[in-house]
Protein backbone atom coordinates (compact mmCIF):
# COMPACT_ATOMS: atom_id res chain seq x y z
CA UNK A 1 0.00 0.00 0.00
CA UNK A 2 1.62 3.56 -1.06
CA UNK A 3 0.55 6.84 0.51
CA UNK A 4 -1.31 8.04 -2.43
CA UNK A 5 -3.58 4.92 -1.78
CA UNK A 6 -4.86 6.94 1.51
CA UNK A 7 -4.21 10.12 0.85
CA UNK A 8 -7.07 13.23 0.60
CA UNK A 9 -7.11 13.89 -2.65
CA UNK A 10 -8.90 17.09 -2.09
CA UNK A 11 -6.16 19.66 -0.15
CA UNK A 12 -7.44 22.76 1.65
CA UNK A 13 -4.89 25.14 2.81
CA UNK A 14 -4.15 28.17 4.61
CA UNK A 15 -2.37 31.54 3.97
CA UNK A 16 0.51 31.91 6.35
CA UNK A 17 -1.46 35.45 7.05
CA UNK A 18 -4.89 33.40 8.37
CA UNK A 19 -5.68 34.07 11.56
CA UNK A 20 -6.08 30.97 14.36
CA UNK A 21 -10.04 31.70 14.24
CA UNK A 22 -9.90 30.85 10.26
CA UNK A 23 -7.67 27.96 10.62
CA UNK A 24 -9.95 26.39 12.92
CA UNK A 25 -12.84 27.39 10.47
CA UNK A 26 -11.51 25.10 7.97
CA UNK A 27 -10.85 22.06 10.46
CA UNK A 28 -14.55 22.43 11.14
CA UNK A 29 -15.85 23.27 7.57
CA UNK A 30 -14.02 20.52 5.95
CA UNK A 31 -13.79 17.98 8.76
CA UNK A 32 -9.98 17.80 8.98
CA UNK A 33 -7.32 18.05 11.37
CA UNK A 34 -4.47 19.64 9.36
CA UNK A 35 -3.76 21.98 6.68
CA UNK A 36 -0.72 23.11 4.85
CA UNK A 37 0.20 26.61 5.93
CA UNK A 38 1.12 28.73 1.87
CA UNK A 39 2.66 32.17 1.38
CA UNK A 40 1.98 34.93 -1.11
CA UNK A 41 3.42 32.55 -4.27
CA UNK A 42 1.20 29.56 -2.79
CA UNK A 43 4.40 27.85 -1.61
CA UNK A 44 4.33 25.45 0.99
CA UNK A 45 6.18 26.56 4.25
CA UNK A 46 4.89 24.35 7.07
CA UNK A 47 1.90 22.48 8.28
CA UNK A 48 -1.18 23.33 11.17
CA UNK A 49 -2.89 20.62 12.80
CA UNK A 50 -5.41 20.63 15.79
CA UNK A 51 -2.75 19.42 18.07
CA UNK A 52 -0.77 22.89 17.37
CA UNK A 53 -3.82 24.73 17.98
CA UNK A 54 -5.07 23.16 21.25
CA UNK A 55 -1.28 23.48 22.83
CA UNK A 56 -1.03 26.80 21.53
CA UNK A 57 -4.73 27.44 23.54
CA UNK A 58 -3.41 25.33 26.55
CA UNK A 59 -0.37 28.17 26.57
CA UNK A 60 -2.73 31.04 26.53
CA UNK A 61 -5.84 29.64 28.00
CA UNK A 62 -6.63 33.10 30.01
CA UNK A 63 -6.47 35.21 27.49
CA UNK A 64 -7.99 32.84 24.53
CA UNK A 65 -11.03 30.74 25.75
CA UNK A 66 -13.45 33.41 25.05
CA UNK A 67 -12.58 33.71 21.80
CA UNK A 68 -12.72 30.10 20.63
CA UNK A 69 -15.88 29.11 22.74
CA UNK A 70 -17.50 31.80 20.43
CA UNK A 71 -17.15 29.66 17.59
CA UNK A 72 -19.42 27.07 18.13
CA UNK A 73 -21.61 28.34 20.64
CA UNK A 74 -23.41 25.82 22.37
CA UNK A 75 -27.09 26.00 21.12
CA UNK A 76 -28.82 25.08 24.54
CA UNK A 77 -28.09 29.06 25.26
Amino acid sequence: MLAQDIMIKQVYKVKESDTVRRVIERFIEHGISGLPVVNDRNEIVGYVSDGDVMRYIGKHEDRYVDFFLCIHPDPRG
